[in-house]
């Protein structure tokens, strides 16, 4: 028991850091190419992530633009070390890379618009191959449901009740009792793995 508390106090944090990620680098590319149509206009690093963080609406992004926000106006860090500070806390190595280049191009050229959309490109690119990869996922999840549910139940099943009819068992079950366990465990089980599956997939579009 001992054992179980501390694997899942241990565990937990790690997980909290993975879900954080995943759903940061999910809306990342949409949040940079908001930045992108700010900058355009001229604002300054600090305003950018002051409308960014006002009209966000990832959660996670927010509150790592708000900590940003927070550092400079409450305890009076420069812009500089406040993004340094983010990097160091964010879960997301993608949104590390945004906070350096942001600090990097603050401090040297000024020129957010060109790396904002530099990185932006990058970013759409990264999620147009994620969503490709993550569709062909899908199509290959659907085949092997269309053949382990929908077509393999329904010959195994006819094969049972035949054999149901002429009688025997199979590792001592009968045809009759092992349909039954097809169709109320066997079945439901799978198809709700098939689930969690494609749930699992979808969650990282």
């Amino acid at each position: 028991m001992t054992l179980t508390v501390l694997f899942l106090l241990l565990y937990f944090p790690v997980y909290r850091g993975y879900a954080r990620r995943i759903e940061i680098e999910k809306d990342l590319p949409y949040t940079v190419s908001y930045m992108v149509a700010l900058s355009s206009s001229g604002m300054s690093l600090e305003r950018v992530l002051e409308r960014g963080g006002l009209y966000e609406s990832n959660s996670q992004i927010k509150k790592e633009i708000l900590l940003i926000l927070g550092d400079v106006k409450v305890y009076g860090l420069d812009t500089s070390t406040a993004l340094s500070r983010a990097a160091l806390r964010s879960p997301s190595r993608t949104l590390t890379t945004l906070w350096l280049g942001l600090r990097e191009t603050y401090l040297t050229s000024g020129d957010l618009k060109s790396y904002l959309s530099h990185y932006s490109s990058v970013l759409l690119a990264d999620k147009t191959q994620r969503l490709r990869n993550i569709i062909n996922s899908i199509s290959m999840l659907a085949e092997v449901y269309i053949t382990l549910m929908v077509a393999g139940p329904l010959i195994l099943i006819t094969m049972l009740m035949i054999m149901d009819m002429l009688g025997g068992t199979i590792f001592g079950f009968s045809p009759g009792l092992l349909v039954l366990l097809m169709t109320f465990i066997v079945i439901p089980f799978s198809a709700l793995a098939v689930y969690i599956a494609v749930d699992g997939i979808l969650s990282k579009a």
